[in-house]
């Protein structure tokens, strides 16, 4: 079973060049941003094509606990773990 990582921020930045190296890794992600949902799709993309992981993306407020858990379950479901 591949290892699976969350990274919030993953738009741009220290968060995306974090989902890239732990995509180079081999691993399955779970990448969030709060605004650039458009980028957040296309390093997703990209990572997916590059590296043949799978890749889940959540764009909204990491402080905000009910989309949290939201993503937490879909994440978990799609995953098993973390």
């Amino acid at each position: 079973m591949k290892k699976t990582a969350f990274v919030s921020g993953a738009s741009r930045g220290i968060g995306k060049a974090i989902a890239e190296a732990l995509a180079r890794e081999g691993y399955h992600l779970a990448l969030t941003c709060e605004k650039s949902r458009d980028a957040l799709e296309k390093t997703a993309e990209e990572l997916t094509e590059i590296f043949h992981i799978q890749v889940l993306t959540f764009c909204g407020n990491m402080g905000d606990p009910a989309f949290v858990s939201s993503m937490g379950k879909e994440v978990l479901a799609s995953f098993g773990k973390i």
